[in-house]
């Protein structure tokens, strides 16, 4: 197993996105003030990130050649919710409001993350 430094899996971002939040956690309840970025902001953000490289989001340049194999529908769905996520992650964290709330969004991507590894898994170990 090669070791890097920079986040390569989801895993990685999601422990990045829970390591943040419970700093977030303390810096709000210990030292009273607000962290630098909001938490949601923060996970959207980081889980976006995560979506793209889970997504393999630089092989839609040989979907665009090749076409998309059948096996390959997860990462379009992690690509076109990657997107989306890190967009809405930057809106909130620049101060926007937005129309909808951002906690729903982000727990709704949890729930897709969480299914995301769960089929990961399963391919790996079948």
């Amino acid at each position: 197993m090669k070791k890097t430094i920079v986040p390569n899996d989801l895993r990685d971002f999601m422990s990045l996105a829970g390591i943040f939040s419970a700093l977030g956690i303390f810096w709000k309840f210990f030292l009273q003030k607000d962290f630098f970025i909001d938490g949601d902001a923060l996970f959207l953000i980081l889980v976006g990130a995560g979506l793209l490289v889970t997504g393999k989001v630089f092989t839609i340049k040989k979907w665009a050649r090749d076409g998309i194999q059948e096996s390959e529908y997860l990462f379009l769905f992690s690509i076109l919710l990657g997107f989306p996520a890190i967009i809405l992650g930057v809106l909130v964290a620049i101060g926007m409001t937005l129309p909808q709330n951002v906690s729903s969004i982000a727990g709704f991507l949890a729930l897709f993350i969480g299914a995301v590894t769960l089929f990961d898994y399963i391919k790996k170990n079948t």
